[in-house]
């Protein structure tokens, strides 16, 4: 009986003992975790993603593995990076170690990559994700010029400029408003798009939103199929200005500065004569360079353009021959036009006479009239190619010479030669006498 009574003991506290160690103490169960971590849907958004269409990936869930296949006529690369759509059953996903969210990444799919699912519980699911992508390039273009414009930002314009195609007429026209730009600027680079391999100016291939175009006059806009067939284009761009034109056209200064023109020793201002419109300048020193008289100038001017012999000159860059003066036009923005001349003393570039240089003496080293120094002698005429002489001929040498002219500040000198010369056309002789009033 004792026995009985002890079991009986013990079966009575038993649902006491397990109700106690089975309850919390708020008395509801805890929740189980799903274990659900399955990838549902997986697709590249074609408008978002700039293609042809959407891509719907293949998920194989035994396999484990995502395969999208995209075939195009027109993209022979994919993009760099797309943004894909998806949906899981699971908590979250991520690549890489990265949380993603659908719609949010840029990946790159040049290669496989792992895209992970995980579960409430911790579980996880990997799937490897491709995309096939087949360019399958045929003769299928058009020729056609898709679209044309001009970006404001690229080009320095006020605003972008849409280009309106008649496949038709195959012209391709454009409008720009302005109150601010006479004309348009010297070049600017076209955005297009063409369904064919290449777009041709002429014989130059040219690339959207790279290749600059002056668009001045209508020109010939080329397109090319991989069959070899081609549709050429007329474009043109109608500038109108809407601004008052003024008609200011003067030259205001004008000078030669040594920067510009490594042959000057120094700058050279020109002085203006209102009455005559002429700038002139004298410059007595050597000018080194094969070519003395070709020299840039700089010059300001209330004019819009200036033309030397119908030829545009811009300040600072474009070189002028001052063998001979120079009638420079300057044209106003309404097209009133001033005519400058221009003119330099300058015995290297516009003397009949020879010149001479002795490039490593100056004359108050030659004091005597009877001992000889040596020096190099360039001898130089703008009239003739006979009897010019160089420091690769050989030194020379020169004193002193006259009477009362030696002590004038012009004074005259006698020059010996190496060898028997006959100097610019003159007589044989081994020394020449330079006058004072040749110096």
């Amino acid at each position: 009986m004792k026995n009985i009574r002890y079991y009986f003991s013990l079966a009575a506290l038993l649902p006491v003992m397990l109700g106690g160690c089975a309850s919390n103490p708020g008395g509801a169960p805890k929740p189980v975790k799903s274990d659900k971590c399955d990838l549902l849907t997986f697709a590249i958004d074609g408008q978002n993603n700039g293609l042809e269409r959407s891509i719907e990936f293949a998920i194989d869930q035994e396999a484990r593995t995502v395969k999208g296949v995209y075939t195009t006529e027109t993209m022979p690369d994919q993009p760099e990076k797309m943004i894909p759509t998806f949906t899981i059953d699971g908590e979250r996903a991520r690549i890489d170690g990265v949380i993603v969210e659908s719609g949010r990444p840029k990946l790159s799919f040049a290669e496989d990559f792992y895209f992970v699912v995980l579960a409430e519980n911790g579980d996880t699911r990997t799937y490897r994700v491709s995309l096939e992508w087949n360019y399958e390039k045929g003769n299928t273009e058009t020729g056609d010029l898709l679209t044309f414009s001009l970006n404001g930002e690229r080009n320095g314009l006020e605003s972008s400029v849409d280009f309106t195609i008649d496949k038709d007429a195959l012209t391709v026209k454009g409008v720009y408003t302005t109150a601010t730009m006479i004309r348009p600027p010297d070049a600017m680079a076209p955005t297009f798009r063409i369904d064919g391999v290449e777009a041709r100016i002429g014989d130059e291939t040219i690339e959207s939103e790279v290749s600059e175009i002056s668009f001045d006059d209508e020109f010939d806009f080329v397109v090319e199929t991989s069959g070899g067939d081609e549709k050429t284009y007329k474009v043109s761009l109608d500038w109108q200005y809407t601004g008052s034109l003024s008609g200011d056209c003067n030259l205001e200064t004008f000078r030669l500065a040594a920067a510009n023109n490594p042959g000057l020793k120094s700058n050279v201002g020109f002085t203006l004569d209102g009455n005559t419109l002429t700038f002139s300048a004298r410059y007595l020193s050597w000018i080194t360079g094969d070519e003395p008289w070709m020299l840039v100038p700089e010059f300001t001017t209330t004019g819009e353009k200036v033309l030397v012999e119908g030829r545009e000159v811009t300040s600072g860059v474009t070189p002028i021959s001052f063998a001979e003066d120079i009638s420079m036009t300057v044209v106003a923005e309404n097209g009133t036009e001033k005519v400058y001349t221009v003119s330099i003393v300058c015995p290297q570039i516009n003397s009949e006479l020879p010149v001479l240089h002795l490039s490593d003496i100056t004359a108050s080293q030659i004091t005597s009239k009877d001992m000889y120094i040596k020096s190099n002698l360039e001898m130089y005429s703008l009239t003739s190619s006979m009897g010019r002489w160089s420091p690769s001929d050989g030194k020379v040498e020169i004193r002193g010479r006259g009477n009362s002219t030696w002590g004038l500040p012009k004074k005259p000198y006698r020059l010996k030669f190496p060898e028997d010369f006959s100097p610019v056309g003159l007589n044989h002789t081994e020394a020449k006498d330079l006058l004072e009033k040749k110096v």
